[in-house]
């Protein structure tokens, strides 16, 4: 399980070649392990800095194998139990919240 860690700020990107970022209340769907979000705000990440903003980003993945892919994790790092599903078929999941937008 992750852990808040020590990173700040912009060491979280500095040695991101190119990579993107995203944040606000992501939007999507869970099934069988995999997910697809879109972020309603998103930044480019080029050579370690915030270069623009990016429109129409989709976050997808498969849950057990994407927190293999992270690399660091900022200080204020937060879970939240919730609930995903719709009717009568829900099921409990833990939210992670990052660090907020730059």
């Amino acid at each position: 399980m992750f852990q808040p860690g020590s990173w700040q700020g912009i060491q979280l990107y500095v040695g991101a070649r190119r990579s993107g970022l995203g944040f606000g209340q992501l939007r999507g769907l869970c099934t069988a392990w995999e997910f697809a979000f879109s972020a309603p705000e998103a930044y480019l990440i080029e050579d370690g800095r915030l270069t623009r903003p990016l429109t129409g980003v989709t976050l997808s993945g498969n849950g057990p194998a994407t927190p293999a892919g992270v690399d660091a994790v900022g200080p204020d790092l937060a879970f939240t139990q919730a609930l995903c599903g719709k009717e009568d078929q829900w099921v409990a999941r833990t939210e992670a919240s990052p660090r907020g937008a730059p």
